[in-house]
C-alpha cells in the first residue's frame, strides 16, 4: 500500500477493536465508568478549551506561566478523552472538540514546564512535553478521517518538529538520552517514539531513525531491570515508568509488527509492585519521593496481565480498580477480563529483591498482617532521600512506623536537603545530627557502587518459615563519621522484629552524637520501659535493649507539615532514642580528666563501638505487654532473649572474636537466632559460623563458616 501525505497511525487499534472496546465498556469493572466518562465529555463542552492568562508568555510571571502549562495539560487530557469518546461512539461533536483543542496545543510555543526550563535551561524537551507528543498522537489516530487533510497536515508537521526537539536533545548528549534507570528516560523516549510513529507513513525517512533509537533505549531499560522486574525510583515511579514503556511497546508492534515483548522484565515485574503493598491494601511504602496513599498503576498492571498472562498482575489490578473509581482510557485499552485473577497466598510472603536492595517481610496476605519493608541501594539513585537502611512497618491495618514520602518539589528541592530529605526524618541512624553523604544523580545501572561512596548492600539474608535475618551495610554513607555502620534485621514471624545497629566510630578525636530514629503516622509515648505509638487499630511497642542506659526524646514533625496542603498524610510523630552522654565526661570523680581518647585516661569512658538493639512488637490497639525481655550483654556480644508464655526467642549478635559461651548459646557465629516453643526448638539460624549449641545440645555443626537458617519439627 503506497500511503498519501496525510495517512494517520491509530496506535492502539482502537478504531479496529472498537466493538471489543465497546463490550468490554460494559465489563464490572468499567460498567458505571463509561456513562460517567461519557456525561464528563458533554459536559466539557461548554467550556473554553483555555483561560486567559493575561500577557504573552514570555513576559507573564512565573506563577502564570506555570497556570497557563497547567491549564495546556489539562486541555491535552480531555483532548485525548474527546477523541477517545468519538472513536467508539461516532459522536462527532466531540470530534469537532478534540479537533480545536489539538489544534490550540499546536500553536502553543512552548510545551515544556517552566520548572523544568529552569532546573535544565541547555534543555527543551522534559516531561510534560513528551506527554503532549503521545496524546497528540493518539487523538491523530482515533480522529482519522475526520480530520481535513490541511488539518492533519497540520499536527503531523507538529509532531515532527515536536518529535525533533526530543531528538535533538538526546543527540546533543541530553542525561535522559540514557538514563537507563529513570522514569525520564522511559516517559521522554515515549514521546518521542508515538510521536514517529505517527509520522511513518507520511515521513518514513524522519520516523525510522527515531523509532530505531527509541526502540534501542526502551530495550536497554528492559534489559537492565530484568534480572527481577524491578526499579530504583521508588514504587510510584516505577509504575509510572514502565507503563511508558508498556504503552510504547505495544504501539510498536500495533505499527510495525516489532515487538519489545520477549524480554524476561514482563513475566517477572508484577511481584514488585505486590510486595510493597501495604497489607491493607490502602498504599504502597512510600519511600523517596514516591507517594501515599492508594493504590495506582492499573495500566502496568493491566498490561502485565494481558501480555505475560498474569494471574497475580490481575489480581492488583482489580484490587487497584476497586479502591478507585477513576479511569484512564489506557484502562480499558489494556484490561483484558479473560484473564483470570491469581491471589497471592501461595507465593512466599517475605521477599528480598537484591537487585534494587529492598527487602520486605509480612506474617501473611490477609489485610491484618504485619509487614516491614526494609531498604539499602545508593544515594546516588534518582528520586531517593537520604534514608539508607530505613525500615518503615505497617500492622492490623495501620501505619505505625512510616516514611514520609514525597512532599512535592519546589525549587530549593534541587540545590539543598530540604528536612523531609533529610537523614534524620527518617527511620535510621543519625550522627551528629548530619545526613548521610549523598552524591549527584547516577542512572546508567543498578550498581549501587558506581554512584559513589554511599551506598548500603543488603547482605546475609538467611531465612526459613520461621526466621528472616538480613544486613544492610552501610558503611559507605556514614563514610566521614563511621567506619562501620551494620543494620542487621531479624523477623520472628508472626510479629515482632529485633533490629541490631552495630556501629564503630572513626578516628577523629571527637565525641559523635548518635540517635535512632522512628517516626509515625500516629501519637507516640514515652512508657518509662518502652515506648509505645499508639494507633487506633494498633500500637507499636518499641523496647531498646542496648544500651541499657539509653534516654528518648521527641522531635518536632508536625509544624512543617501545617504548612502544606493535604497536611493530614504528611504530619507524623518522631521519636531519637541515644545513649547516655554527658558533656563533662569525668562528671564523676571516677573518670579520667583527660579525653577519651587518650591512653592516660585509662579505659574510654565513650565509644569507639556503639550498638542499639531494638524490639518493635506490633499488636493491637488493646493489647498489653505478655512478654518479658532478658538483655545478653558479654564481650563484644549483644543478644535478647524474648519470652512469651511457651515460646523462648534468643538473639545474639557478636562483634568479634571466636567461640563464646551467652545465655542458654554456645556458637562461634556472628549471628545466632533460636526459636524454642513447649522446650522444643522450631527453627534457628546462623551467620558465618561452625556450630550452635543450645541448653549443652549441639544443635548444628559444620567444617566451615556457614550461614543458613533451618525448621525444625521439634
Amino acid at each position: 500500500m503506497v500511503a498519501n501525505a496525510y495517512d494517520t497511525v491509530d496506535l492502539y487499534g482502537v478504531l479496529r477493536d472498537r466493538e471489543q472496546l465497546l463490550e468490554k465498556t460494559q465489563s464490572p469493572y468499567f460498567r458505571e465508568w463509561w456513562p460517567q466518562f461519557l456525561a464528563a465529555r458533554e459536559a466539557q463542552l461548554e467550556k473554553p478549551v483555555l483561560s486567559e492568562v493575561d500577557g504573552p508568555r514570555m513576559s507573564r510571571a512565573a506563577a502564570a506561566q506555570g497556570e497557563h502549562y497547567d491549564q495546556v495539560s489539562a486541555a491535552s487530557r480531555e483532548m485525548v478523552a474527546q477523541a477517545f469518546a468519538y472513536a467508539l461512539t461516532g459522536n462527532e461533536r466531540w470530534s469537532e472538540r478534540a479537533r480545536q483543542i489539538a489544534l490550540v496545543i499546536c500553536d502553543e510555543a512552548e510545551w515544556d514546564n517552566p520548572v523544568h526550563r529552569w532546573i535544565y535551561p541547555e534543555l527543551h524537551a522534559d516531561l510534560g512535553f513528551a506527554t503532549l507528543c503521545v496524546e497528540m498522537s493518539m487523538t491523530l489516530g482515533w480522529l482519522g478521517e475526520f480530520l481535513s487533510p490541511a488539518d492533519r497536515e497540520r499536527i503531523l508537521n507538529t509532531l515532527e518538529a515536536r518529535g525533533g526537539v526530543i531528538y535533538a536533545d538526546a543527540q546533543k548528549g541530553a542525561w535522559w538520552g540514557s538514563a537507563y534507570n529513570s522514569n525520564w528516560t522511559s516517559h521522554l523516549m515515549h514521546g518521542l517514539g508515538a510521536a514517529a510513529l505517527a509520522l511513518l507513513p507520511s515521513m518514513p525517512e524522519v520516523a525510522r531513525p527515531r523509532i530505531e533509537f527509541v526502540t534501542d533505549r526502551m530495550g536497554r531499560m528492559l534489559e537492565l531491570a530484568g534480572e527481577e522486574g524491578a526499579g530504583l525510583e521508588g514504587i510510584s515511579y516505577y509504575m509510572g515508568c514502565y507503563a511508558s514503556i508498556l504503552e510504547y511497546a505495544t504501539e510498536l508492534r500495533n505499527v510495525t509488527g516489532e515487538s519489545l515483548f520477549d524480554y524476561d522484565f514482563w513475566g517477572k515485574s508484577a511481584l514488585f509492585p505486590l510486595y510493597q503493598t501495604l497489607p491493607d491494601l490502602s498504599g504502597r511504602t512510600p519511600i523517596g519521593d514516591s507517594h501515599y496513599p492508594s493504590l495506582s498503576g492499573s495500566i502496568l498492571l493491566s498490561g502485565l496481565a494481558r501480555e505475560a498472562w498474569d494471574g497475580v498482575a490481575q489480581w492488583q489490578a482489580h484490587r487497584v480498580f476497586e479502591g478507585t473509581s477513576g479511569r484512564n482510557v489506557l484502562d480499558l485499552i489494556f484490561y483484558d477480563p479473560s484473564v483470570q485473577e491469581t491471589p497471592p497466598d501461595d507465593l512466599p510472603p517475605c521477599r528480598l529483591f537484591r537487585s534494587v536492595q529492598l527487602a520486605t517481610f509480612r506474617s501473611g496476605w490477609d489485610r491484618d498482617a504485619v509487614y516491614m519493608h526494609f531498604h539499602g541501594g545508593s544515594n546516588s539513585w534518582s528520586h531517593c532521600h537520604l534514608d539508607l537502611n530505613a525500615f518503615t512497618i505497617a500492622a492490623y491495618g495501620e501505619r505505625l512506623a512510616i516514611d514520609h514520602g514525597s512532599w512535592g518539589y519546589s525549587p530549593h528541592y534541587f540545590k539543598v536537603v530540604e528536612p523531609q530529605i533529610s537523614t534524620a526524618w527518617h527511620n535510621c541512624v543519625v550522627v551528629d545530627g548530619g545526613d548521610q553523604r549523598q552524591a549527584p544523580r547516577y542512572r546508567m545501572s543498578y550498581d549501587p557502587r558506581e554512584g559513589g561512596d554511599c551506598y548500603s548492600l543488603l547482605e546475609q539474608y538467611v531465612h526459613c518459615d520461621g526466621i528472616q535475618m538480613i544486613r544492610g551495610d552501610a558503611t559507605t554513607a556514614y563514610g566521614d563519621t563511621l567506619d562501620r555502620c551494620w543494620r542487621e534485621i531479624v523477623f520472628l514471624p508472626p510479629d515482632r522484629f529485633v533490629v541490631y545497629d552495630n556501629l564503630l566510630t572513626n578516628g577523629a578525636r571527637v565525641q559523635r552524637h548518635l540517635q535512632w530514629m522512628l517516626h509515625s503516622a500516629v501519637p507516640m509515648r514515652d512508657a518509662g520501659t518502652h515506648v509505645e505509638v499508639q494507633g487506633e487499630k494498633a500500637k507499636l511497642i518499641v523496647q531498646p535493649v542496648h544500651p541499657t542506659d539509653w534516654t528518648v526524646r521527641f522531635p518536632d514533625r508536625l509544624s512543617r507539615a501545617a504548612a502544606y496542603q493535604q497536611s493530614e498524610i504528611r504530619e507524623a510523630y518522631a521519636m531519637s532514642l541515644y545513649p547516655e552522654w554527658v558533656h563533662i565526661w569525668n562528671e564523676s570523680p571516677s573518670k579520667p580528666p583527660y579525653p577519651q581518647w587518650e591512653a592516660r585516661g585509662g579505659k574510654r569512658v565513650y565509644g569507639p563501638d556503639y550498638q542499639f538493639l531494638v524490639v518493635l512488637s506490633p499488636v493491637r490497639a488493646e493489647q498489653s505487654i505478655g512478654w518479658q525481655l532478658t538483655p545478653l550483654k558479654g564481650d563484644t556480644i549483644e543478644g535478647v532473649v524474648i519470652t512469651e508464655g511457651q515460646q523462648v526467642d534468643t538473639v545474639v549478635f557478636k562483634r568479634s572474636g571466636g567461640l563464646y559461651t551467652i545465655g542458654e548459646v554456645q556458637s562461634d557465629a556472628e549471628k545466632v537466632v533460636v526459636r524454642e516453643v513447649g522446650g522444643q526448638v522450631r527453627a534457628l539460624a546462623m551467620v558465618n559460623g561452625t556450630q550452635i549449641a543450645y541448653k549443652g545440645q549441639v544443635l548444628l555443626s559444620a567444617s566451615e563458616p556457614t550461614s543458613l537458617a533451618l525448621d525444625l519439627n521439634g
